[in-house]
């Protein structure tokens, strides 16, 4: 499938670095700005079929037509649907940027038909963007559903990008490493996720499920949360039984009072969460039949940057 790209340069990006907002476009300001086509209802959505850079979108003019409790969100503003052709496996990623301060608090949803919600997202502040990766579980056509949450509706920058592991180049949204491969056990595995050895440090972005750094466990692992809607996920190749997982500071102390630490298993369930113990953030104990889990470690939104270290046994 050829790729889509709805690219804009990103000023002022927490999450990612400039390279991955210009890589299928080019230099944002070498186009000129497209139009992207919406509808105001799921049921109109237009497919994409061309490739777009540089996406304003303004939903100050639309209305109020996604019940956004479909995915269980509060979403009573402005809304826009695209939909998009996907062949199941295939990963997409949407960003949304508030182009502003201007107050708006939007949300992300991806919808299997207009009556069922694949994904959805409502994680960061007023004026922080959005961002989610799908991965498409059947061949279909997908409805990605964009709601400005606030009545003015707002203006953001819009992205969506097909990120492809193993084409090599510089990663893609989602991806921590790209070799040129889908080999295990090379310090990129077969989903493009980095793979740590004991000792090492966190590779960015690592703030979406699907791009975790991979954890040898068990070790002792080095991160840092950037701030403004950050938030980092480590895969564990579990063996099946006790697994016991702490969060403090690299000093030994607790990285910062707002800091948590969950477990998840593959379907996105928390199996534990981390209470404070000591001088120590968080401390998890679970037990779990083999297969990989996922640790996530994150902070309040309007949380300041700290580093921290996480441990597995």
């Amino acid at each position: 499938m050829r790729r889509l790209a709805l690219l804009v340069l990103l000023a002022g990006c927490d999450l990612f670095p400039p390279e991955l907002l210009e890589q299928d476009g080019g230099a944002p300001d070498a186009r000129a700005p497209a139009v992207v086509a919406m509808s105001d209802e799921c049921g109109d959505a237009p497919v994409l079929e061309q490739e777009v850079v540089n996406a304003p979108i303004d939903l100050r003019a639309r209305t109020d037509g996604f019940d956004g409790a479909l995915c269980g969100l509060d979403a009573p503003g402005n809304d826009a649907f695209f939909a998009i052709p996907m062949e199941a496996g295939e990963k997409w990623h949407v960003h949304l940027h508030v182009r502003a301060t201007l107050g708006f608090d939007p949300t992300l949803a991806v919808l299997d038909g207009c009556g069922t919600c694949a994904a959805a997202i409502d994680h960061c502040a007023v004026d922080q963007e959005e961002h989610l990766t799908f991965v498409a579980p059947a061949d279909g056509t997908y409805v990605v559903a964009i709601d400005g949450r606030l009545s003015g509706g707002g203006v953001y920058d819009l992205l969506v990008s097909q990120p492809v592991c193993g084409d090599g180049g510089v990663p893609e949204h989602s991806e921590t490493c790209d070799d040129g491969n889908t080999t295990d056990g090379d310090g990129c595995d077969s989903r493009c996720r980095a793979e740590l050895a004991s000792g090492d440090g966190e590779v960015e972005p690592n703030d979406d499920p699907t791009g975790a750094n991979v954890l040898a466990a068990p070790g002792s692992f080095a991160g840092y949360i950037g701030g403004r809607c950050d938030e980092d996920h480590f895969v564990v190749a579990h063996g099946g039984g006790r697994l016991v997982a702490t969060l403090g500071g690299q000093d030994g102390s607790c990285a910062s009072p707002s800091a948590t630490l969950e477990l998840l298993d593959a379907a996105g369930t928390v199996l534990a969460t981390g209470t404070p113990e000591g001088e120590l953030c968080a401390r998890l104990e679970a037990t779990a039949p083999p297969g990989e889990l996922l640790l996530r470690v994150d902070a309040d939104p309007q949380s300041d940057a700290f580093r921290y270290e996480v441990s597995v046994q």
